[in-house]
């Protein structure tokens, strides 16, 4: 595929390239030509070598490939991605002047693209949180537009790190997942069980800090044997009402700081009374 032409009142438009392209004598070029010739002669009488050291250009790239990928790079420095890895490199030790105030010329976003790799501590908090209440991999991988195996894989927390864009959908699908109720089958089960025999806590444990390395969450004390967390007790006639007012389970229990389970089954005890008295 033919690279596309320079556009003119540029160098490499104006100075052409031999073999591939003619010079171009329009005005612009011209005056573009006669400008960096004139500059080139005023650096060598003066003794200034048009090429300068590359170490300034390369530090700012390390600073910037930190939040940006290549291709925002190539984008916002209008450098293609060669040039700017040899700089990064450090194979390319001499730069051209404009080149270096194109490079520093660019400063890092505020936020991390969806392309760069992000701490990875969010991601496997509220993986592992959806799979104490029983969603397998497999169901938050289709959740999070993500493979069973990627999912599995930042479970263990072998993978310190992750891309910012998978980071957000691991976000989306824990709020969408987390409070819902699960469906049950053997997954459901399996899941649970390695959540339990791990000592991984439930979303009811996480608050605002669940993306913060320092945070714990809010769980009684584990066992030191299996890391379970023991059912809290609620009162029944306390649930009932708060079931009248219009409250989930998932609220009831985030209200009352015991599991979602134990408002489910106390509501599902009070029907069976209801109806039995019925009859």
């Amino acid at each position: 595929m033919a690279r596309p032409l320079p556009e003119h009142g540029t160098y490499a438009r104006a100075n052409g390239s031999p073999g591939y392209r003619p010079p171009c004598y329009c005005t612009p070029c011209v005056l573009i030509k006669r400008k960096v010739r004139k500059r080139s002669e005023v650096n060598r009488q003066m003794g200034r070598s048009a090429r300068i050291d590359a170490s300034p250009a390369r530090k700012h790239l390390v600073m910037l490939h930190q939040t940006m990928s290549w291709s925002a790079l190539v984008t916002a420095t209008g450098i293609d991605d060669r040039r700017l890895c040899r700089i990064y490199g450090g194979h390319q030790t001499r730069i051209a002047r404009t080149t270096l105030a194109r490079i520093t010329a660019v400063q890092p976003p505020s936020q991390a693209v969806d392309s760069k790799y992000i701490d990875a501590t969010g991601a496997i908090r509220r993986i592992r949180a959806l799979m104490a209440v029983g969603y397998s991999a497999r169901a938050i991988a289709a959740a999070a537009s993500s493979t069973e195996a990627r999912i599995q894989r930042i479970a263990s927390g072998v993978q310190p790190t992750l891309r910012a864009g998978l980071a957000k959908r691991v976000s989306r699908a824990y709020r969408a997942l987390a409070f819902l109720p699960v469906p049950e089958n053997r997954f459901t089960t399996r899941a649970r069980n390695r959540a339990a025999s791990n000592g991984w806590a439930g979303p009811l444990a996480w608050g605002e800090g669940i993306d913060d390395p320092a945070v714990e969450p809010e769980v009684d004390g584990p066992t030191p044997l299996t890391g379970r967390r023991p059912h809290g007790k609620a009162n029944p006639v306390v649930v009932m009402q708060l079931t009248e007012e219009g409250l989930s389970a998932a609220q009831i229990a985030m209200e009352l700081k015991v599991h979602k389970r134990t408002v489910i089954r106390i509501r599902s005890r009070a029907r069976a009374a209801t109806e039995q008295a019925a009859a």
